[in-house]
């Protein structure tokens, strides 16, 4: 079996958040002004979040930007754009990048090892273990995800091919023919490290004259299918690669983190759940790290983070 290439994905648990981001609970009419915008291009922007001034959001972490070089504009959180957030899921729907490496012969590659981070600590967000998968093309190539102090998260999937013919075809399953996937993403992580392993990755690649680039993503569960078309050099056309967009569809998990409440038991408000600030509202805690989410109390619907949100 002849050496695979390695990517390296470090997945690191969340410790300490920044104390700029450890702020007490904002009043509640804050960001609920009638100048603060809740669209960016088209993308709806829901309180707790708020668009460019702090005052506009629940706390710091919330803030995003919305870039109107675009058109329509586009909201970004940091460098990721956004293409989603929904109240009721706790989840934001972001472009994050690709990891790859291309060669022009065996042992050379024609692309620099990359180093890539996505770091989240003390941010409102971690990483959605159920709706996202690690993605990997390429006929020679070993994707790896590790993280914690302890060595003790170490997976991955291995990718294989002799020849294109015996790739998996279009749309088929990525279950080492070509690209493989694996689901099984921990709880509580708030930083991707995405990276090549240099003691092996960038020295050889015996497929690179019909598969010269491998590549390695976290995405969407169910959002890649595979395509021969993906094994062919980054210059060409890619299922994953998107003309106006930069990176693939991942989900990130939101919630009201600890430093400005806690949910102690269903229906509790006020100076437990200070976001919950609808009459019929009640808070939940989060299923992937500390804090909680609001929702609108039976027959009610809106935004429970907004006074008299949630209407019958």
């Amino acid at each position: 079996m002849p050496m695979q290439q390695v990517v390296v994905l470090l997945w690191l648990v969340l410790v300490v958040a920044p104390a700029a981001i450890a702020v007490a609970a904002p009043p509640a009419q804050k960001g609920q002004m009638l100048f603060c915008p809740r669209m960016c291009g088209n993308v709806r922007i829901p309180y707790p979040f708020g668009i460019g001034d702090k005052k506009c959001a629940w706390s710091p972490g919330f803030a995003l930007s919305c870039n109107r070089s675009f058109s329509p504009p586009r909201p970004y959180y940091s460098n990721m754009e956004v293409m989603n957030i929904s109240l009721e899921r706790g989840e934001m729907l972001v472009y994050s990048p690709v990891v790859y490496a291309c060669f022009n012969s065996s042992n050379t590659t024609e692309s620099e090892p990359l180093y890539l981070q996505l770091n989240m600590t003390g941010t409102p967000f971690l990483v959605a273990p159920e709706r996202n998968e690690l993605t990997a093309t390429g006929c020679d190539t070993m994707a790896l995800l590790g993280g914690r102090d302890d060595g003790s998260l170490l997976t991955g999937c291995i990718t294989t091919c002799a020849s294109l013919k015996e790739a998996a075809h279009d749309d088929e399953p990525c279950t080492g023919q070509g690209c493989c996937q694996m689901s099984s993403i921990p709880h509580n992580l708030s930083i991707i490290t995405m990276s090549w392993d240099k003691g092996r990755t960038t020295t050889s690649n015996v497929a690179w004259t019909y598969s010269p680039c491998n590549y390695a993503f976290v995405s969407q569960r169910g959002w890649y299918k595979f395509s021969r078309q993906d094994l062919r050099r980054r210059a060409a056309s890619k299922s994953f690669e998107f003309t106006n967009h930069t990176g693939v569809p991942t989900v990130l998990d939101w919630a009201i983190r600890t430093t400005n409440g806690i949910c102690l038991s269903s229906g509790a408000r006020g100076a437990l759940a200070p976001a919950c600030v609808s009459t019929n509202s009640y808070c939940v805690n989060a299923t992937n790290g500390d804090g909680y989410l609001c929702n609108c109390s039976k027959g009610y619907t809106g935004n429970p983070y907004h006074n008299s949100g949630c209407t019958s």
